[in-house]
């Protein structure tokens, strides 16, 4: 008997110990997590089956240009932006050529990022339905890097190219050049990993490729149950 009351004073005390210890507070417990950082910015990737390029709020996109007359009436009524990488000469119809696209094989031609006001987030009705379209919700973070990125392309003392058929549309000049290794969709690209999707090194991105691309891209996200984007937060 005197064994048995000892356990049980025993068993008295680690309550009693355990007790205080919870009383305390010293007990153990799961380090505090953050809260995920709220959407600040969604944007729209698009592909089209030829050209690829975001769509964007105009007052999010940090971009100032010393607009002619012509087109500030548009851009005054503007409330989204298309934004993309392409080629100047084509843009501005002073060249399509079959010469001329050909040409784009062996040599670079002068680059530019095409912006296209937009009164809602879709694309005008003379442009073929883009085949793809994805909703991208970045961070504060995440809309910092998308902002860097397109600033990297854009020509820091810009231009303004507008062509006589469309005051909606400029062309500022870029610091890159157009040629078959380095069109619209490595653009589109370069600046989705610049936000943080994991992009994967291409040598030549055509419009297929870059849409299968894209599927994977945005399939992944979706798998991961991911809700917002910065650099950094995709999963390893």
């Amino acid at each position: 008997m005197r064994g048995f009351a000892a356990f049980l004073s025993w068993c008295a005390l680690v309550a009693a110990s355990l007790g205080g210890l919870s009383l305390a507070g010293c007990t153990w417990r799961r380090a505090p997590v953050d809260p995920p950082a709220p959407v600040t910015l969604e944007l729209l990737v698009f592909n089209d089956g030829f050209h690829s390029g975001f769509i964007v709020p105009y007052d999010r996109l940090g971009i100032r240009l010393d607009l002619p007359r012509a087109v500030r009436a548009p851009v005054s009524q503007a409330r989204f932006v298309e934004v993309g990488f392409t080629e100047q000469g084509w843009a501005l119809w002073t060249d399509h050529s079959t010469g001329h696209v050909l040409s784009m094989l062996f040599r670079t031609s002068p680059g530019g990022v095409a912006l296209r006001w937009l009164p809602t987030r879709e694309r005008s009705a003379v442009d073929d339905a883009p085949r793809q379209v994805y909703r991208l919700p970045l961070t504060a973070q995440g809309e910092a890097a998308f902002r860097a990125a397109v600033l990297a392309w854009l020509d820091p003392t810009p231009r303004a190219l507008i062509p006589v058929d469309d005051p909606a549309f400029v062309l500022p000049g870029s610091t890159r050049r157009y040629w078959l290794w380095r069109n619209c969709h490595d653009f589109t690209a370069e600046v989705l990993a610049a936000v943080g999707l994991p992009v994967q090194g291409s040598l030549v991105r055509t419009p297929s490729s870059f849409a299968v691309e894209l599927e994977r891209l945005f399939s992944a996200m979706e798998d991961f149950g991911l809700t917002r984007i910065e650099p950094g937060t995709w999963p390893r």
